[in-house]
């Protein structure tokens, strides 16, 4: 008994003993760095690494945590079931959780007095690609929509090359791609497991220097076929996508509603006080060719603002000040969100607006079908 005690405390030791040479050869590393005037390095999408509102995950690279409890699906009385799929913008970044257009679409409901349990499973930094394989592989096998919501955006060809989690089989059909062989995946993985305080691990220059070395797997599961332009990969598989997802809807029985976001550059374009000519800009292009595409669907919500009656914002929020520009009005600031000019969110007008376009529509769908 003494001799096993004293063989875990001996293993105690090492370990401590480890794990001190580990901190003090960083430290003298990071040391040597700061001598040279190594300047810190900048990685791509490294939000992921102080980010605690995502898990990895072995299908679509990153989760949000709730999506992994079976109890968020789940309905207590026999309602309306109607799943919210999309990127930052179901997801409601970067206003309050019940100002997203998924949780005032609920609002609506109740209003017109439709039991309705609406679920977001919006993801944001993701694409078509992880939207797909989400309601495929997770949320079907959880709960039985009776209607899904897919939301879109201009950058949502480039997110199914640069996060791509479906390849193309040479039949020419949809190939599941494991989240683990993702180099952001890898380089989390490997960002967790480091013995180290988190402020440490963020803030060393030496950690971030071989956090570099993982974003030479970008760009590595592009077929050779198409490596000169990736963009026709990635706009095959949202093609693709779109016939998978109506496959489902058939399988499963649930009605699929679909939304392109109009990007802010699409306002600035119409307004003729702008200096910058907007209508070049790479979203506007990207929105167009989504938005012919979905414009001939079935079930196809248009979402676009400039067409909106402004005293139905005043109405519904009173004592507020607008400018009545749109691109102004309804998308937020760069207090609270850091992307360019052009890419903004949504602020709480702006989705408010959009969950009554989403709503309106809705109920009027239902409507004709119990006629």
């Amino acid at each position: 008994m003494e001799k096993n005690k004293k063989t875990v405390l001996n293993r105690i030791f090492e370990c401590f003993l480890i794990f001190g040479v580990i901190v003090v050869l960083i430290f003298i590393i990071e040391f040597v760095l700061l001598v040279f005037h190594v300047k810190p390095i900048l990685l791509k999408q490294d939000f992921y690494l102080t980010c605690f509102c995502r898990n990895l995950d072995d299908d679509i690279i990153m989760i949000s945590p709730q999506l992994l409890n079976d109890e968020y699906y789940k309905c207590k009385e026999k309602t309306l079931q109607i799943i919210t799929i999309g990127d930052s913008f179901t997801e409601g970044f970067p206003v309050e959780w019940d100002e997203t257009y998924p949780a005032m679409l609920a609002k609506i409901f109740e209003k017109n007095k439709i039991k309705a349990n609406v679920i977001n499973c919006g993801i944001g930094n993701t694409g078509p690609d992880q939207h797909l394989k989400l309601l495929k592989n997770r949320i079907l096998k959880k709960t039985n929509p009776d209607i899904v919501v897919w939301q879109l955006y201009a950058n949502d060809i480039w997110d199914n090359v640069s996060l791509p989690v479906y390849s193309i089989s040479s039949s020419g059909t949809l190939q599941p791609l494991s989240g683990r062989s993702h180099w952001l995946y890898k380089r989390q993985k490997f960002f967790n497991a480091i013995p180290l305080p988190f402020i440490m691990k963020k803030n060393s220059i030496f950690i971030r220097l071989i956090l570099k070395i993982f974003e030479r797997g970008e760009g590595s599961q592009i077929p050779m076929k198409y490596k000169k332009d990736p963009h026709v990969w990635g706009w095959k598989k949202f093609e693709l996508e779109v016939d998978e997802i109506k496959v489902l809807s058939q399988k499963y029985g649930f009605k699929l509603f679909f939304l392109v976001i109009t990007p802010q550059a699409v306002y600035l374009s119409d307004n003729k006080e702008q200096s910058t000519n907007w209508n070049s800009y790479w979203g506007i292009k990207e929105y167009e060719a989504m938005h012919d595409l979905f414009s001939r669907q079935d079930n196809f919500i248009e979402t676009n603002f400039l067409d909106s009656d402004f005293s139905l914002i005043t109405e519904a929020f009173p004592g507020q000040f607008f400018t009545y520009a749109i691109e102004k009005d309804l998308f937020s600031g760069d207090d609270v969100d850091h992307n360019l000019l052009g890419d903004k969110h949504l602020n709480r007008f702006g989705y408010w607006l959009l969950a009554r376009k989403i709503g309106t529509y809705i109920i009027s769908h239902l409507n004709e079908s119990t006629e």
